[in-house]
């Protein structure tokens, strides 16, 4: 019992020895800046290499005073949050608030779901007809059906006229007469 004593005596003095001196305590940075994109009720967030959709950019910052910078020219900056309008396409975007900077390159935007729906209906008009689920297995298996009995009648039209070519060429009938 006595080593038990003195090993749990040994790790509790090795785990507080591995605690920072002062304690643990992080400060939280002077300066937080995020940007994101909407469409609907979703969000996408600004990173690198990534794919947002709608056209509105909002930027969100604790700084005091937050500059945006698309594709290296200045686009706005605001001591609140910002919101631009970005047309689809790819591009790198930095944030630059008090000492700090964000760069974000290779993020996409792609159009509004709004944008989605119209198109899907300008291809898709409502007064098309559109054929039922059930009524396309009857005509596929129709089709699969027909194909089966022609590719039949070919091979056996074909190995017949092959066989009689054969026969006749190979062969000799003896006729009485």
């Amino acid at each position: 019992m006595g080593k038990i004593r003195i090993h749990g005596l040994i790790v509790a003095v090795l785990m507080l020895a591995a605690l920072p001196p002062g304690g643990a305590a992080v400060s939280p940075p002077e300066c937080l800046a995020y940007a994101y994109t909407e469409s609907e009720d979703h969000r996408f967030l600004v990173s690198n290499n990534s794919t947002a959709y709608g056209n509105e950019l909002n930027l969100v910052h604790n700084c005091g005073r937050a500059s945006l910078y698309v594709d290296g020219e200045f686009l706005a900056e605001g001591e609140t949050g910002l919101s631009v309008v970005l047309e689809p396409g790819n591009y790198s975007i930095e944030i630059r608030g008090m000492n700090e900077s964000w760069v974000y390159s290779g993020f996409e935007i792609r159009p509004d779901r709004l944008d989605w729906n119209l198109n899907f209906s300008f291809i898709y008009p409502e007064n098309e007809r559109l054929i039922p689920e059930s009524e396309a297995k009857v005509m596929q298996n129709w089709a699969a059906g027909a194909t089966g009995l022609i590719i039949w009648v070919l091979c056996v039209y074909v190995f017949w006229n092959l066989i009689d070519s054969y026969v006749q060429r190979n062969f000799i009938e003896e006729v009485q007469g």
